[in-house]
């Protein structure tokens, strides 16, 4: 298993682990290099168990969690919910393993691994925002404990999500939940939301609040069973098998 694991890439900063030592965060089943797993332990370990393929014994159930799932699997779930590779390199490690999506794959691959005969397809709204992380670290008073941004992140003059330059066209848009300059591409209507007390809907960016999964032909996503065996092969068999006793 060594050989096929130190030949992909990092997930997060896409470097290349041929020469280097690979490491797993087994929650989320990807690869990672030496750096990027030094940032994953300050996540926790509730959110990113991290451990050495060369240095640690990993268990039957942790090695099994890689296998089923892996950076590209991880890296396909996410572009259904509109997260792109570029995307999600311009986020920092607490915005990326804070979205609403990665939670879901994290559920998913936990059902998945024990075997569960319900696999979680519902996105959970997060609570945790850039604000709250300030607020863990001491930085924020106590009176900025909303979870929605008080401040606007200054105008930028590329989308901070896409990086597409903005002109008199292309406008100019502000996250009301994390605060980002993000553009009309990277806020889509369908993640709109309200922000109570108001019942009318704001614009949220797409990190914050994923769009649904864009349909695929031949794929039915309210059909489990059929999502299941197209992620994942090896969970096939005994999906079906869980099918035909319904």
């Amino acid at each position: 298993m060594m050989a096929p694991l130190a030949q992909q890439n990092c997930c997060d900063c896409d470097s290349v682990l041929a020469r280097a030592d690979p490491w797993l965060s087994i929650q989320h089943g990807i690869i990672l290099c030496l750096d990027c797993a030094g940032k994953h332990r300050s996540l926790g370990v509730h959110i990113s168990f991290i451990r050495s393929l060369r240095l640690d014994e990993c268990t039957a159930e942790q090695l099994h969690m890689i296998e089923i799932g892996g950076n590209e699997n991880f890296e396909d779930f996410l572009q259904t919910y509109g997260i792109s590779k570029q995307t999600w390199k311009s986020l920092t490690i607490i915005e990326k393993y804070h979205l609403p999506a990665v939670d879901l794959w994290r559920r998913r691959l936990k059902a998945i691994a024990q075997g569960q005969s319900v696999i979680p397809c519902d996105i959970i709204q997060t609570t945790y925002s850039i604000h709250q992380h300030a607020i863990d670290e001491n930085i924020c008073s106590n009176n900025h404990t909303t979870l929605y941004a008080k401040v606007w992140i200054p105008d930028t003059s590329n989308c901070q999500l896409c990086r597409r330059k903005f002109t008199f066209f292309f406008r100019r848009h502000h996250c009301r939940r994390c605060g980002r300059c993000i553009c009309t591409e990277c806020s889509p209507q369908n993640s709109f939301r309200p922000i109570p007390p108001s019942i009318f809907p704001s614009r949220h960016c797409k990190a914050c609040v994923p769009p649904p999964p864009r349909s695929i032909p031949g794929i039915s996503f309210t059909t489990q069973q059929k999502e299941e065996a197209h992620h994942y092969p090896s969970h096939s068999s005994s999906s079906s098998s869980s099918s035909s006793s319904e």
